[in-house]
C-alpha cells in the first residue's frame, strides 16, 4: 500500500471530509518564485520608505504665530495678570555691594586673625594739670577744715545754768514727766522754797491733792511726820 492510500484509509475510519477532497493544488507559484522572493521583499520595502506616508497630512500648518512671539511670551504673560501681590513686590531690602561675595573669603581670614591676635591695652593718661589741680583742692580743703577746728576749740564752753537756760520749756517738762521717778523727794524739797511750795499748791483743789495721795498710798500718819 502506498503512503497515498494509507492516508485515505486512515481519513475514511475518522469520517473525515478530507476523503473526498481533490488532490490538485489550489493555488499555483510562478516559477522561480520563491528564488526570487529576497529581492522583491528588499526592493518592496525601498519603495515604501521613499513614498509619503499613508496619513496625508497638510503642508501648511493650522495655526499661525506672530513674528517674536515666543521671545516676548514671558513679559506679555507678566503684563496681562492681575494680582494685587505682584503689584506690591518692592525692590529688595538688602543689597550686596558689588563684588562682596568675591572677597569674602579673604575678608573671613582677615577677621579671623585679627580675633586670634592678643589685643593691646591702651593706657589712659589723665593730663598733668588736671592732676595739680585736684591735689590743689584736697589740700585747701583740708586747710580750711583744720583752721575752723582750731578755731572752734578755742571758743570757752558755756556753764551748765547757760546752757539749761537754752533749752525750751517743754522740752524741760517732757524730760521731768518721764524721769520723775529717778528723782529724789529730799532732794527736790531742797530747792524748793516754801513761798515757791504755797504758790504750787494754790492751783490745785482739794480733790486732786486727795487723788494723788490715794493713788500714792499716803495715810494720815505719813502725813504728820
Amino acid at each position: 500500500m502506498s503512503s497515498a492510500n494509507d492516508i485515505i484509509q486512515e481519513l475514511r475510519e475518522l469520517n473525515s471530509t478530507l476523503v473526498d477532497a481533490p488532490r490538485t493544488m489550489p493555488y499555483e507559484v510562478p516559477a522561480g518564485y520563491f528564488d526570487a522572493l529576497a529581492g522583491m521583499v528588499v526592493n518592496a520595502v525601498k519603495i515604501d520608505i521613499q513614498q509619503e506616508p499613508v496619513l496625508h497630512l497638510p503642508i501648511v500648518m493650522p495655526y499661525e504665530v506672530p513674528d517674536g512671539y515666543f521671545e516676548h511670551l514671558a513679559a506679555n504673560v507678566l503684563a496681562t495678570i492681575n494680582e494685587p501681590v505682584l503689584s506690591q513686590i518692592k525692590e529688595p531690602t538688602y543689597i550686596v555691594p558689588e563684588g562682596y561675595f568675591d572677597n569674602l573669603p579673604e575678608m573671613m581670614i582677615a577677621k579671623a586673625r585679627e580675633a586670634e591676635a592678643p589685643k593691646q591695652t591702651k593706657a589712659i593718661q589723665l593730663p598733668v594739670w588736671k592732676t595739680i589741680r585736684w591735689a590743689a583742692a584736697a589740700i585747701l580743703l583740708l586747710g580750711v577744715g583744720f583752721g575752723l577746728f582750731r578755731y572752734l576749740g578755742n571758743v570757752p564752753t558755756a556753764t551748765p545754768q547757760a546752757q539749761l537756760a537754752m533749752l525750751p520749756k517743754d522740752s524741760i517738762s517732757q524730760y521731768v514727766e518721764m524721769h520723775i521717778d529717778e528723782f529724789e523727794m529730799d532732794a527736790i524739797a531742797a530747792t524748793l522754797e516754801a513761798g515757791d511750795v504755797g504758790a504750787l499748791t494754790e492751783k490745785l483743789s482739794e480733790k486732786e491733792i486727795e487723788d494723788y495721795l490715794n493713788e500714792n498710798d499716803w495715810d494720815e500718819t505719813t502725813m504728820n511726820l
